[in-house]
């Protein structure tokens, strides 16, 4: 049976003993994997005079529609068009970015387990199987999805069952993506709901990182939660 007070006491001295370099790790996984929110809003304008410039766009545009219906395709057609680039754009990043550097900050806290590890593993994801990385997460994340079309839940626990993929991937670079994603659900079967509470338990550091402006989550709670994880997969090793 699991003791997450041992696995937690684990992940923390082992996160201590490599403090600022765990918390690096966090920071670039999280400049890579957040989504950009622009800051558009004015301080000086106040909510009266934003609502009236919104009433005045959208009469524009309806004027637009009206009087030249041609333009106003063209116009909906860009804006669309731009819309579908700028997301495109996003999941070819999220490809072959994103999902090869979390790989990667993850294969640097399974090391930090067994001893302080370097900043170099973060580049585990893309050497020297970058391509079956790809291949393997896009799938991942793909089932994920479809599974979650079926309803919340069964994308939920998809997701706790292939939770492990990443770790495998880092620790053997010969195993196929199939593999590594059969091997992931074997060693979460009976496990899924232990995993989802070790998740909860962290809802009241995460609180405390919230109330910290972020602070709190950048500099402790994120990088003792991803310790926890690569704990956690050590111990499903030892029980399988």
């Amino acid at each position: 049976m699991l003791n997450r007070t041992e696995l937690k006491a684990k992940a923390k001295a082992a996160f201590k003993a490599n403090y600022w370099k765990c918390v690096l790790v966090g920071i670039l996984l999280s400049l890579f994997t957040a989504s950009g929110a622009s800051v558009t809003s004015s301080t000086t304008t106040n909510a009266a005079n934003q609502q009236q410039g919104t009433n005045e766009a959208a009469n524009q545009i309806q004027q637009m529609a009206q009087q030249n219906p041609e333009a106003f395709k063209a116009f909906v057609a860009v804006l669309f068009g731009g819309l579908a680039v700028i997301a495109i754009i996003g999941v070819v990043i999220d490809i072959f970015l994103n999902n090869p550097l979390t790989m990667g900050c993850r294969s640097f806290f399974l090391k930090n387990t067994e001893e302080p590890a370097e900043l170099d593993n973060v580049m585990k994801g893309f050497k020297p199987s970058y391509m079956r990385n790809v291949k393997t997460l896009f799938l991942k994340d793909l089932l994920i999805s479809l599974w979650g079309l079926l309803f919340i839940v069964p994308g939920i626990i998809k997701g706790l069952a292939y939770s492990q993929t990443q770790y495998i991937l880092a620790e053997d670079p010969e195993i196929s993506g199939m593999d590594a994603l059969k091997k992931s659900e074997q060693m979460m079967m009976g496990h899924k709901w232990e995993k989802f509470v070790l998740g909860l338990s962290f809802f009241g550091w995460i609180f405390a990182g919230i109330l910290t402006l972020g602070l709190g989550m950048i500099f402790y709670v994120s990088p003792y939660m991803e310790a926890t994880e690569a704990q956690y997969y050590q111990w499903l090793k030892e029980q399988a």
